[in-house]
């Protein structure tokens, strides 16, 4: 599946996740009013598909903090920093 709107995300997220798991992310309160706007809102982001782009010199490394990572996206993440806080 290649992913090119915003539904295509949740259609993932429905195949990939547990059913409570989904519905409980998908779901909103009383009158579903937030979801409907945030769908809305997302209806009018335009996803630029970067397919068949070259990947042969990506380069992840960046500097936080006056020191160069080999590659922070995990660290940059709040599950990757729960790991680099709590690695258990």
């Amino acid at each position: 599946m290649i992913i090119s709107s915003a539904n295509d995300y949740r259609e993932a997220a429905r195949r990939r996740v547990p059913p409570f798991m989904f519905h409980y992310a998908d779901g909103g309160s009383y009158s579903e009013q937030t979801p409907a706007r945030n769908v809305s809102d997302l209806a009018n982001i335009a996803l630029r598909q970067r397919v068949l782009k070259d990947m042969s010199e990506l380069d992840t490394e960046i500097e936080l903090f006056g020191e160069k990572l080999f590659y922070a996206g995990n660290a940059c993440t709040s599950r990757g920093l729960r790991y680099v806080c709590a690695p258990w």
